[in-house]
């Protein structure tokens, strides 16, 4: 989103203030592994985070139809799994 606040109306403390906050929460959406697209507030592309490694990533994107039940590994962690073997 994009703040639109006319200078003359705000101090500099205040404009940093909404900037830093703005900053926080676009850091905070999650992002895409493959797309590198970042989550968006009202998203109806459903994100899927590994629970190995915490990746993130579109259900499509990963080639999923449906949020699999149980846990999920991206394929970095079950390459990982597979030579422990």
């Amino acid at each position: 989103s994009v703040l639109r606040i006319p200078i003359h109306l705000c101090s500099q403390w205040k404009v940093k203030k909404l900037v830093d906050a703005e900053k926080a929460e676009l850091e905070s959406m999650a992002t895409c592994s493959k797309c590198l697209k970042k989550e968006q507030e009202n998203d109806t592309l459903p994100m899927l985070m590994c629970d190995g490694c915490d990746l993130e990533i579109h259900l499509s994107c990963a080639g999923l139809d449906n949020v699999p039940e149980g846990d999920w590994l991206c394929q970095n962690c079950m390459d990982v799994l597979k030579a422990r073997k």
